[in-house]
């Protein structure tokens, strides 16, 4: 939730700076504080958690080299396609786009991501209360 909530800061600061409610400095600050609250979970908890729950011998250094690389990778990306792709368009108008598609893109892929682990947490708890009942009879 605290992802969808950067998420969501994104969205919001975004469609208030422009409407002009707020100034260029604070929807800056909030764009920051929002990609922040998705970064430090996935690199902190999530990884942990998911080496914990599949019971992988290994630890997130990896994957924290893997995500960061990722996330270099993509500003790079990010930058040549704005260059070549949509060189007409200001970086203002870019980086507002940018920050709907995050920001929608991104709660989906949370949403999704967190019905597929509580569908199979409650299919495993089914299985093994399954189990536990065959094993009884």
């Amino acid at each position: 939730l605290l992802i969808i909530g950067g998420a969501a800061l994104i969205g919001g600061a975004t469609l208030l700076f422009q409407n002009n409610a707020i100034n260029p400095e604070l929807w800056m600050t909030a764009i920051g504080l929002g990609l922040y609250m998705g970064y430090v979970p996935f690199s902190i908890m999530l990884f942990e958690r998911l080496i914990g729950a599949f019971k992988y011998v290994c630890t997130v250094g990896f994957i924290m080299y893997v995500a960061d690389s990722s996330g270099y990778l993509g500003s790079v990306a990010i930058l040549f396609y704005k260059n070549f792709a949509y060189s007409e368009l200001s970086w203002l108008s870019f980086f507002i786009q940018s920050s709907y598609w995050v920001s929608v893109l991104s709660s989906l892929l949370c949403l999704l991501s967190l019905g597929y682990f509580y569908w199979k947490y409650y299919h495993k708890v089914v299985l093994v209360q399954s189990s536990i009942e065959l094993s009884n009879s």
